[in-house]
């Protein structure tokens, strides 16, 4: 009697809620309220209004306990039917090229299927079907981030490439309007052709919207801040199918939470960004003998602190076991290159100019940054991120360390570790506030971001190889902790999947990022169903 009771209970109670009557009505609804969005979105609603009891017989196949693996492939079926010619499948040719796009090998998961959307709308739609599936999902802009799992998902999810976002429109002088699936490299070239220059990456094959996202260092930070200092609106899907913005007038709350606060709130298509008259920078990026270390050190502080003096300064230090390489930047065209560098430009330990001292731009640096240490082949990566203040003894006792423990690996043969000083001047903070501020608590004040990198070809050396570059960052956090350096701060950009770094960022930032993502995410998808991420839960 109790199982014909339990039959009876499934049969009218459980089997009907799940999946949703009707399904294909909530797709229809969706599209209906964009009909004025793009022509192309009324042909799509007369394409699903055709076939929605395809879409609705695809729904029967879920029942209560279906894996995550089944609800993902229903899902795929359902966005092949609603938007043809869209997605892509194990079983399609171009299947192994989708995944091996991104940067990293460990991000070359294996997908249920690949949705590459082209518009809002249909982004729109695309949650409220993951929703209805209960599908996992994960977003990729330009696949850069080697956080396995975060721009990449497994048979149990959908990958959604963005790359159909190529929006570059100039609007007036004031705002150039670019789609989230756009890369840095293009950018620049479309927006210098009016010698104009918006404030965005070091790397040309960098994507636009994780960047952004994650608060993005600039070449010269000191003039107008991080790059999400420099966006005047987000375009945005909320989980509940809603296309808003955010930007000083509109969504408040949000606009802020964006810059910074990573992939909590929504889907961004589009980043209008702040216009400025066309950046002359000189650089020059040279290579020095590693044994040189202590003298290299010594000269970077010295450049860090011309920093707070003068905002047109860039820098980078990269240390690898057997070469340091600097970047030396500077925003102006001069015949001489600026006395902050001059240690660099006379240690006796230079061994070449990997790219000599240029007058140029941003968009002439770039593919020279690009081909600086390009891979013999495909590698996978991993990172960690610290922030300290700027201390020489410090800077020794992290070098000594990084010789001692991590540059010398014999049980990773094919991995190598390095560390990259990034410099912040008060100039870059002070700049950010008076755009509105961001959401990343930063100090106004001089310190270092540094950004450790493992890269490693073998699959046998990766457990190895994620343990030690994080521990080389918590050997750096250690350090700094004893000698009063270290500040909370970790860099979303560089940081490892297992950092917490929206904590970093302060419990008053973090409780108002929550708060935020409760607003707009009121389903919480994007706790939820979105495969990984720096997430506030």
């Amino acid at each position: 009697m109790a199982r014909l009771f339990l039959a009876l209970y499934l049969l009218i109670v459980v089997l009907p809620a799940f999946p949703p009557p009707l399904f294909s009505q909530d797709i229809i609804a969706i599209l209906q309220s964009y009909s004025n969005f793009k022509i192309a979105v009324s042909r799509l609603l007369q394409h699903v209004t055709i076939t929605a009891a395809v879409m609705d017989g695809t729904m029967d196949v879920l029942r209560p306990g279906s894996t995550g693996i089944q609800r993902a492939q229903v899902a795929c079926d359902i966005i092949n039917t609603v938007f043809p010619g869209t997605v892509t499948v194990a079983d399609d040719p171009e299947y192994e090229e989708e995944l091996q796009f991104n940067w990293s090998r460990t991000c070359w998961l294996r997908a249920a299927c690949v949705f590459r959307p082209t518009n809002a709308a249909e982004v729109s739609a695309f949650l409220s079907i993951v929703k209805l599936t209960a599908s996992k999902f994960s977003v990729r802009g330009g696949g850069h981030n080697p956080n396995s799992g975060f721009n990449s998902v497994d048979s149990s999810g959908i990958l959604v490439d963005m790359r159909g976002f190529d929006t570059l429109a100039l609007e007036g002088d004031l705002t150039l309007r670019v789609g989230s699936g756009q890369t840095w490299k293009k950018v620049y070239e479309f927006i210098e052709r009016d010698k104009k220059s918006v404030i965005g990456g070091r790397h040309g094959t960098v994507g636009v919207g994780g960047f952004l996202l994650g608060g993005g260092m600039p070449f010269f930070g000191g003039l107008y801040g991080m790059a999400a200092d420099n966006v005047k609106n987000f375009q945005v899907v909320t989980s509940d199918s809603r296309i808003i913005n955010a930007n000083i007038n509109e969504n408040q709350d949000l606009f802020r939470a964006l810059k910074g606060g990573g992939t909590n709130f929504g889907i961004v298509t589009r980043f209008d960004m702040e216009v400025y008259d066309l950046i002359k920078m000189q650089y020059t990026v040279n290579a020095y003998h590693a044994s040189d270390y202590a003298n290299l050190l010594n000269a970077t502080v010295n450049v860090q602190k011309a920093m707070e003096f003068d905002n047109k300064i860039g820098f980078f230090l990269n240390v690898h076991p057997t070469v340091i390489i600097a970047g030396l930047l500077y925003a102006e065209h001069t015949a001489q290159p600026p006395k902050a560098f001059t240690e660099f430009f006379n240690a006796e330990s230079l061994i070449t100019s990997i790219v000599p001292t240029t007058n140029g731009t941003v968009q002439t640096i770039v593919p020279e940054l690009d081909t600086v240490g390009q891979d013999v082949g495909p590698a996978s990566r991993a990172l960690s991120s610290v922030s300290t203040k700027e201390d020489y003894e410090l800077y020794l006792d992290v070098h000594k360390q990084y010789t001692e423990r991590f540059s010398n690996t014999p049980e990773m043969p094919s991995a190598t570790l390095s560390y990259t000083i990034q410099p912040v001047s008060s100039f870059m903070v002070r700049a950010g506030r008076e755009r509105g501020g961001n959401s990343m608590g930063l100090a106004e004040s001089a310190q270092t971001w540094w950004a450790c990198l493992i890269e490693w070809y073998d699959g046998a050396d990766t457990a190895k190889s994620q343990l030690n570059v994080g521990l080389l960052g918590d050997t750096i956090a250690s350090l700094a902790g004893q000698r009063g350096d270290l500040l909370p701060f970790q860099f979303m950009n560089d940081a490892g999947s297992r950092q917490k770094v929206l904590q970093s960022y302060g419990k008053t930032n973090l409780a108002t990022l929550t708060k935020v993502a409760v607003k707009y995410d009121k389903a919480g998808t994007f706790q939820t169903l979105q495969n990984a991420g720096f997430l506030v839960q």
